[in-house]
């Protein structure tokens, strides 16, 4: 091989080498944009996670005053309840009481 075609291969080599680093480059600027896309969907996503346990959270309080007032709705109304069955029987005696007499 002589001098001139060495250095021809040398320079074809540097050509196809320049050609790589570009290409390289190239992948690497749009790996980039696409990394920093992914993290501002990341972000979105995060965000739109919190609020939504905020919101969760928020509905698990009003749901559990629901039901501590139902509750509390639902004793007295057995109460209330207890003593009007207590007072119905109390006059069925009476009234039973009344016609015995009669």
């Amino acid at each position: 091989m002589t001098f001139e075609e060495g250095l021809e291969r040398l320079k074809e080599r540097h050509e196809a080498l320049a050609q790589s680093v570009e290409l390289l480059g190239h992948h690497l600027r749009e790996n980039a944009e696409q990394f920093r896309q992914i993290q501002a969907e990341m972000r979105a996503d995060a965000a739109r996670t919190e609020a939504m346990f905020r919101e969760s959270g928020a509905r698990f309080r009003e749901t559990d005053a629901r039901i501590h007032a139902n509750t509390e709705n639902i004793s007295q109304l057995v109460v209330a309840s207890a003593a009007l069955l207590h007072t119905a029987e109390a006059h069925e005696r009476r009234i039973t009481g009344l016609e015995g007499r009669a």
